[in-house]
């Protein structure tokens, strides 16, 4: 095979990428059922919180500490929608229906398809990140410069992997009502565990995955951590390397 021939096929793989990404994407913005819970719930919470605020007693200094807070944590619950959810209930709705088998017999590498909707839910996690900056930044007293909005971006790109694995071996080990109905739990229960929504004991919390994303997003946002930032790295890798390798496992158990 030709030099020329080989950057062709390169080439339409590449574009074979975008394409099933863009109309992953488009599903996932398109669907009423998965972008209204997954942007009004943490981006209307938010709001709600930033607008109470105003009619707070709290001296200003204090009233920035508890948004900033806020704000860092409902980052983390709003990318974790896409990850356990759509992309969770995604793979276990494919599987079901048999596009999975169909996709996995087309002439594209292994797991492709999974890789489309990666980067769609990481996509769709930029979406929820953006509007919530446009509320902190028109409503919120928690005035943060442009690079830790940007750095927030970035680390929401790389915290939304370890709910995607999360949410794969979800997909992969249950029908897709059972799956909807256990990241439905997922998403909720690990937010309340993890203390995003609100304060509970530390022993608690450090079970959870939530509570290592909600440190590194309070470092970025200025405020104390209660754990190193590399232990947070860590730990998260860790989730995300098991999870992803249970649910590879089982993808190709269902395979053999």
């Amino acid at each position: 095979m030709s030099s020329t021939s080989l950057r062709m096929s390169r080439r339409r793989l590449w574009r074979a990428h975008v394409i099933d990404t863009k109309y992953e994407f488009l599903r996932m913005i398109r669907n009423p059922i998965v972008y209204v819970p997954l942007l009004a719930m943490p981006v209307g919470m938010y709001m709600l919180f930033v607008l109470m605020g105003r009619g707070s007693s709290l001296a200003p200094a204090a009233l920035r500490v508890a948004q900033a807070g806020t704000f860092a944590s409902w980052i983390v619950f709003g990318l974790m929608g896409p990850a356990v959810m759509s992309f969770g209930v995604g793979v276990a709705g494919e599987r079901d229906s048999g596009v999975m088998a169909f996709k996995r017999a087309l002439p594209m590498p292994p797991f492709a398809f999974l890789l489309s909707k990666l980067v769609a839910a990481v996509l769709f996690a930029w979406v929820v990140i953006g509007l919530l900056t446009l509320v902190n930044v028109l409503l919120s007293t928690a005035h943060l410069t442009a690079a830790q909005h940007l750095q927030l971006f970035g680390a929401g790109s790389l915290l939304v992997l370890p709910f995607c694995a999360l949410g794969l071996a979800i997909g992969t080990s249950l029908r897709v009502a059972a799956a909807l109905a256990l990241a439905n739990v997922g998403w909720i229960g690990l937010a309340m565990l993890g203390g995003l929504l609100f304060p509970v004991p530390r022993w608690l919390a450090m079970w959870t995955p939530t509570y290592y994303a909600g440190q590194l997003t309070k470092r970025i946002v200025g405020l104390p951590a209660d754990v190193p930032g590399w232990h947070s790295v860590v730990v998260l890798s860790v989730v995300a390397v098991l999870f992803g390798l249970l649910a590879m496992n089982r993808m190709n158990a269902a395979n053999d």
